[in-house]
């Protein structure tokens, strides 16, 4: 059984995407791994708990998105791993004010990652935590050390929204975490963006509006 599924498997990467506190980049860091895979032609698996936040699907198209719930447990988080073994990464975008000592979602974490092992991918969770945003670092901070506790591969993730690099307090961070950088997105990107709404951001960089070629 294990090895028909090692054999038929392509994957190499789980991702969670967590952090209590909303607005951080969670939807937006699942969009540039998204993009950037597909830039390199490896297929990704995208999936939210959040039935209310049409954001990912809006960013990414509403058939690449799909929703789990809850009450998934251990052997859910097996399970789904297991049915999306054909794609290279699978990237879940774990929705706004969820708790991350949520007992549920560890629990479906735990089975994603058993899972993954035995495929020989790679399991980690992405804490981002944006400029600008009041106790956000902290939240992060807090949120990253639940799940290191939880024996998860964990990054700490700076998405510098504005520009301005204005974290908070880095000496909140610890030296042993492991930290990532999401840089800003150019205004005028940003701009043209937004008037590709409904478009994935693969989409809107390898097939831009005429005349937008250079942005």
């Amino acid at each position: 059984m294990v090895s028909d599924l090692l054999a038929s498997s392509s994957l190499s990467t789980v991702v969670g995407i967590s952090v209590p506190q909303g607005g951080e980049g969670k939807t937006f860091t699942a969009e540039r791994i998204d993009c950037v895979a597909s830039i390199l032609g490896l297929e990704v698996a995208l999936g939210t708990n959040d039935t209310t936040n049409a954001a990912l699907a809006g960013l990414a198209g509403p058939d690449r998105v799909k929703t789990f719930d809850w009450s998934y447990d251990a052997e859910r988080g097996k399970t789904i791993i297991i049915r999306e073994r054909s794609k290279k990464i699978v990237c879940f975008d774990i929705g706004a004010n969820s708790d991350a000592g949520d007992t549920r979602f560890l629990d479906f974490a735990h089975g994603a990652r058993e899972a993954a092992a035995m495929l020989g991918a790679r399991f980690m969770m992405l804490v981002p935590s944006a400029t600008n945003k009041g106790g956000g670092l902290n939240t992060a901070v807090n949120a990253a050390g639940v799940y290191r506790s939880e024996g998860f591969e964990t990054i700490l993730l700076l998405n510098d929204r504005d520009g301005s690099g204005n974290y908070g307090d880095l000496k909140l961070i610890p030296k042993d975490l492991e930290v990532g950088r999401i840089s800003h997105l150019a205004p005028g990107f940003q701009a043209y963006r937004k008037s590709r709404e409904g478009d994935s951001l693969y989409s809107v960089i390898t097939r831009p509006t005429p005349g937008y070629e250079q942005a």
